[in-house]
């Protein structure tokens, strides 16, 4: 994940607090749901999707997620 986090979020500025702010800016988990397909925009069902899933691989005991 911290390669995804190095080489894809220099695609993004980052923002803190949330995972995009409407615009070209970032968190670290919004670059990492950005890398598998968010495109930025909070819609509810999107978002949880994709955070259960970055819980579910850290749950999984991941070594990718730390």
């Amino acid at each position: 994940m911290s390669q995804i986090l190095h080489e894809y979020g220099k695609k993004f500025s980052q923002v803190r607090e949330q995972y995009s702010d409407g615009n070209n800016g970032r968190c670290a988990i919004g670059v990492l749901m950005s890398y598998f397909g968010w495109d930025g925009k909070h819609l509810f069902d999107t978002t949880n999707t994709l955070q259960f899933a970055l819980y579910a691989l850290k749950r999984l005991g991941s070594t990718l997620i730390q």
